[in-house]
């Protein structure tokens, strides 16, 4: 997501990236994107980071936001921001709920490990406001229609009934 936001901001295209969380890598690509806009003689605001959020603080960030990647091991986080109406990106590969986003009709995909790629499917729905307001009031009705608790309950049976 890192280069992908540097690739876009190289072409004339300012946003602002907010990383949210935590865990093992957080120092080391935190070191990386500081480095990374000092090289290209970039504003260090440009990307933030901001840890480890409490508990349901996720979903305040996620609604605040225009668009939200998740790079793998889609699951709960998908359908938080696409519960959110947030446009979502993931990356096109199987994972828990993936199947629930289908790609350009309530968010989009990227191939995997490929940050031009990503680059373009976010430079794609920033650009595209109109593409991104459907695909978020798509993404907020699908998922308050397909995720429920019951619902999961329902498929969780049914599969154990096999």
């Amino acid at each position: 997501v890192i280069d992908a936001a540097l690739e876009l901001f190289a072409k004339g295209r300012y946003f602002r990236l907010v990383v949210v969380g935590g865990g093992p890598e957080y120092l080391s690509l935190r070191e990386y994107a500081a480095l990374s806009l000092k090289a290209a003689g970039l504003d260090d605001n440009l990307i933030v980071f901001v840890g480890r959020v409490p508990d349901g603080y996720d979903q305040v960030w996620l609604s605040a936001a225009d668009v939200s990647v998740m790079g793998g091991a889609v699951g709960l986080a998908m359908n938080v921001s696409m519960g959110c109406g947030t446009a979502t990106i993931i990356a096109d590969e199987t994972g828990s709920d993936s199947e629930m986003l289908v790609d350009g009709v309530n968010g989009l995909r990227f191939v995997p490990n490929d940050h031009y790629s990503l680059a373009n499917r976010i430079d794609r729905i920033l650009l595209d406001e109109k593409m991104r307001d459907a695909i978020s009031v798509s993404a907020r009705r699908d998922i308050l229609a397909n995720a429920t608790v019951g619902k999961m309950v329902d498929g969780l049976e049914k599969a154990i009934a096999l």
